[in-house]
């Protein structure tokens, strides 16, 4: 099967617009309030079994830092065969001790 890819889009920060961005987490909390979430940060995997969503679906979070200063996630919501995009949790870099580290590094 030949796939066909298009011009890839990159990720920019929602505050200045900046380019530059590292993922710093993600995190994913399925429909249910027993089963908790899972994040993946550069220290490793936590579980907890209290987080929860209101509703149906699941909550996908993608966790950024860009280099102009700013922490964001990119959040995805599914919920009756329809995903979701939205933007949350704006930060100031400067605000966050420890300061957030790149998952993935090449």
């Amino acid at each position: 099967m030949d796939m066909e890819f298009k011009e890839e889009a990159k990720v920019t920060c929602p505050v200045c617009g900046f380019d530059y961005v590292h993922p710093i987490s993600v995190r994913c909390v399925p429909a249910g309030a027993a089963g908790g979430s899972i994040t993946v940060t550069a220290h490793g995997i936590h579980r907890d079994r209290r987080d929860s969503v209101d509703g149906r679906g699941v909550v996908i979070e993608l966790g950024f830092s860009c280099e102009g200063g700013h922490i964001f996630t990119q959040g995805f919501t599914f919920h009756k065969g329809q995903t979701f995009v939205n933007v949350d949790d704006i930060t100031r870099l400067v605000d966050v001790e420890p300061a957030p580290i790149t998952i993935w590094r090449n």
